[in-house]
């Protein structure tokens, strides 16, 4: 739960306070991913080297190759991370992990200014109510603010608010 409100100090705590034992595969990727989100890089790579370590199935190694290059991103190492979702990608994950590799390879592709880039990556996400889908629209709105095309901005991020609608009522 704490994972879902993004509140990433508690889902450490949560998680870190687990007996080794009972530490899976994903539990370690989920602390990663918090501390990816806390831009604590080094920590992060302990815990994906840890995950390495477990029981590793298609979608965790997809994820693991997501999460080092997140962090190659972060580095200032693009084409290093290029190569890491690639190579996550090329392991067939399910189609929801599928997108959220392409929505952060599309991320770095939009950080490096490759806006072309960036919307065919994007395209690759399948529509449907997913909180993926909805921040891939909504990047899709950056990208055209960033290239001053604001009557597609406003249409891409009010895609995404009914999108995001949907999501909701899907919850519910």
């Amino acid at each position: 739960m704490a994972w879902n409100r993004g509140d990433y100090d508690a889902t450490l705590g949560v998680l870190e306070g687990l007996p080794t034992s009972r530490q899976s595969p994903e539990t370690l990727l989920l602390c990663a991913r918090a501390l990816i989100r806390l831009d604590r890089l080094t920590d992060a790579r302990e815990w994906l080297n840890r995950s390495v370590s477990g029981h590793r199935t298609p979608d965790n190694h997809a994820i693991q190759l997501m999460l080092q290059g997140v962090i190659e991103a972060r580095e200032r190492n693009a084409s290093g991370a290029e190569a890491l979702f690639a190579r996550g990608l090329e392991l067939k994950p399910h189609h929801r992990l599928r997108a959220e590799i392409n929505y952060e390879r599309a991320l770095v592709q939009f950080a490096a200014q490759r806006h072309d880039d960036a919307r065919s990556t994007l395209r690759a996400i399948r529509r449907y109510a997913d909180i993926v889908s909805v921040r891939a629209i909504e990047l899709e709105g950056r990208i055209h603010s960033a290239s001053a095309d604001y009557r597609s901005a406003h249409a891409a991020f009010g895609t995404a608010l009914t999108e995001l609608d949907k999501c909701a009522a899907i919850d519910m």
